[in-house]
């Protein structure tokens, strides 16, 4: 294992919560889940900022592909399941391998993502185009663009599904310097 894996994981396990959060979505044998984007982005860059506390995450966004449940209410069960069990978080279930359904109502054409790992690396930025999961104590991270930008509080566009307009847009919307002054942001 490398020196950036190690250290995610050594961050996410001195976050109780998340590892929380992450055995309870281990436990759903219906389909192999991960949480990512950002609340995983948030947990390292409040960690290497100095932030203890996690109240500013407001989501957490659990991904998973099956081919086999598109479309029907399989992501709101899930999602009703996991509000269940621990309901102070904010959960978002998304099955990845209908992303491209969801893209075609916005009035986006893609091609249906033939992985977990594909669709992980669609994400908006290098930084948030991370998932994780553990399985009996042993961490499965997705990274397709590496860790280099997570652990460097460096935003950069990924261009593979969002276009530079989308990107300029999420920075506004995400307003990065507010909570983090010291992030670098590729415009």
């Amino acid at each position: 294992m490398d020196a950036p894996a190690i250290r995610l994981q050594e961050i996410i396990r001195s976050h109780q919560w998340l590892m929380t959060l992450l055995q309870i979505v281990s436990d759903i044998t219906e389909a192999r889940c991960y949480i990512g984007a950002g609340a995983v982005r948030d947990v390292v860059w409040d960690q290497m900022f100095g932030f203890s506390d996690h109240d500013a995450i407001n989501d957490i966004d659990v991904v998973y592909f099956d081919t086999h449940r598109i479309g029907g209410d399989s992501d709101a069960e899930l999602q009703k399941r996991l509000t269940q069990e621990h309901p102070a978080v904010e959960w978002e279930v998304t099955n990845q391998a209908g992303v491209h359904l969801w893209f075609e109502d916005c009035g986006d054409d893609i091609a249906p993502y033939s992985s977990i790992e594909e669709a992980v690396a669609s994400w908006p930025e290098h930084a948030t185009a991370i998932a994780v999961r553990i399985d009996n104590d042993q961490f499965d991270v997705i990274a397709p663009h590496g860790l280099d930008d997570l652990l460097a509080m460096r935003v950069r566009h990924n261009p593979v599904q969002v276009s530079e307009a989308k990107y300029q847009s999420r920075l506004s919307k995400k307003r990065y310097h507010e909570r983090w002054p010291n992030v670098e942001i590729e415009q």
